[in-house]
């Protein structure tokens, strides 16, 4: 095709190997590959939209909804009575008809339990509030302020952890213990991942096992008994690992911080809040938004050198080899895979750089404490920031841990039968193009200009209910007149659709309906 056009594509090989990694490594060559749409088999990705609603916390307030493409929702009818299918038809049925309807209620209901989970994380929350604030001040009060803000933010977080560990007593135990075997378990996808090794395999589990040796000689895992923060001037172990590798940690304690911001934007109207402007709020969240975006990068495996991954590659075929062997390992073999663990693992900590990102929060922060910013608004982010201890209440809470933002989401179809205004009852809705199993606008030029100009009237008049129901939960609707809006982006879409499609009885008959409105 681009031989016939004159064309060229410099970057084709480039495009091919970043893109089909999987057939690559698999022997199977891309370019003489079939790919198919996959809305022959599955046109509803709720499951990937749902899992990515964490990874895309908002900049500014939001009203966060799903929307949906339905174009042909009706049920088929019943076949009538008394005729048994034949084994072809029951075929038929199971191959064609059955998953092409297959319902979206489990997907839905997920994203109820989301919004269930979201709203108690927000009561809760509401309810602890005023011990939060009691705690920072405690904070606060007992280290004082140093000519340098964001030393003292780092002074003030350091010592909340200390405190928290204190107050919590037995259960901290729990909580960090928790908290290490999970980064145990990511730090073994992780290694997988930049290692290309399946996660069924066995060098995983002998992986794995190999981490959490490493682990214990490293002195990871934390004692029995009650744990303390603040156990002399060395840093314990099981403390520097927690400094190296928790990435999530700090992941959670921005999305808290930025959960505590959200709220405050209905609290502007409050006279305690009379000073802080939105931008402000929205200007400290974008600021929060890079470390958190490179948080999101380490845990995805961004940070890996070219020699990093090489030494993981090195590694995990050495494992490889010894999860099928059935001979012992030999001490010098044990040593010398020892002190690859620790190599593998220091550059890790290297590429992570924790210690980094944590100074460059402490200084945004920091920054929220400067003359020109609301006093108030500095409070609430020192509540959010120095008061994560919260973590040591709700980490335990499994449901809890990937839900980033407190923001509901709420669920919205584009539909034939969800529109009103241009046409009414079942059968006016039908798409032409339904016959066939859905392939009978691939027959006729007449057939598909219908549906899709009906896409675009249909797709308009709830895109336009979506956002007026959306500013009438911010009381900002007014006297806006709704029908008249959808009136004059039917005139547009004809206008414009006017010049470019065939059916003209389709086109005069449309803008025949719309003057009726």
């Amino acid at each position: 095709m681009l031989a016939k056009r004159g064309l060229d594509w410099p970057d084709r090989q480039k495009f091919i190997a970043a893109n089909f990694k999987e057939h690559i490594r698999a022997g199977v060559d891309p370019e003489i590959t079939s790919f198919l749409d996959g809305g022959i088999v599955n046109n509803k990705p709720f499951s990937v939209v749902l899992n990515m609603v964490r990874e895309r916390p908002a900049y500014r307030d939001v009203d966060r909804r799903l929307v949906f493409i339905e174009p042909d929702p009706e049920r088929s009818s019943p076949p009538p009575g008394g005729d048994v299918p034949s084994f072809i038809r029951t075929l038929e049925g199971a191959i064609f008809e059955i998953p092409l309807r297959a319902p979206i209620y489990h997907e839905l209901a997920r994203v109820q339990q989301f919004n269930e989970t979201t709203e108690r994380m927000r009561t809760v929350l509401k309810a602890a509030y005023p011990e939060l604030a009691g705690f920072v001040t405690t904070v606060t009060e007992r280290v004082p302020s140093t000519e340098d803000a964001s030393r003292t933010v780092e002074l003030w977080r350091e010592t909340a952890n200390v405190l928290a560990a204190k107050e919590a007593s037995y259960a901290y135990q729990v909580y960090a213990r928790l908290k290490t075997f999970s980064i145990i378990d990511t730090l073994v996808g992780l290694i997988c991942d930049l290692g290309e090794i399946d996660q069924a395999s066995p060098v995983r589990a002998r992986l794995a096992d190999e981490i959490l040796t490493w682990a214990n000689r490293r002195g990871a895992i934390q004692p029995e008994g009650s744990l303390s923060l603040a156990d002399g001037s060395q840093v314990q172990p099981w403390i520097d690992f927690l400094l190296h590798f928790d990435v999530e940690f700090r992941r959670r304690r921005l999305s808290f911080v930025m959960r505590g911001l959200n709220l405050l934007y209905s609290r502007l109207e409050k006279a305690s809040f009379k000073e802080v402007k939105p931008g402000q709020i929205d200007d400290l969240k974008s600021r929060f938004q890079a470390p958190l975006g490179r948080l999101r990068r380490l845990q995805a495996g961004d940070f890996a050198s070219v020699a990093l991954r090489t030494r993981v590659v090195a590694l995990t075929s050495r494992l490889s080899v010894a999860a099928y062997s059935k001979t012992g390992t030999t001490v010098t073999a044990r040593k010398d895979l020892d002190r690859e663990m620790d190599d593998v693992m220091a550059q890790i900590h290297q590429g992570l750089d924790l210690a980094n990102i944590d100074r460059a929060v402490d200084a945004i922060v920091a920054l929220s404490m400067a003359d020109e910013m609301p006093k108030v608004l500095h409070h609430e982010v020192l509540i959010y920031y120095i008061g994560f201890p919260w973590d040591v209440w709700t980490y335990p809470i499994s449901e809890w841990r990937a839900v980033e933002e407190h923001r509901e989401i709420r669920v919205d179809r584009i539909s034939p039968v969800d529109t009103a205004l241009l046409r009414n009852g079942a059968h006016a809705a039908r798409l032409k193009g339904a016959e066939f199993k859905h392939f009978a606008g691939f027959l006729s030029r007449s057939r598909r200009e219908h549906d899709y100009l009906w896409g675009r009237l249909d797709a308009a008049e709830r895109l336009i209910d979506i956002v007026s129901d959306a500013a009438a939960m911010e009381g900002a609707l007014g006297n806006i007149d709704i029908r008249a809006l959808k009136r004059d982006a039917f005139r547009a879409i004809l206008d414009t659709e006017e010049h470019h499609l065939q059916d003209k009885d389709l086109i005069a008959r449309m803008k025949s309906e719309v003057s009726k409105l």
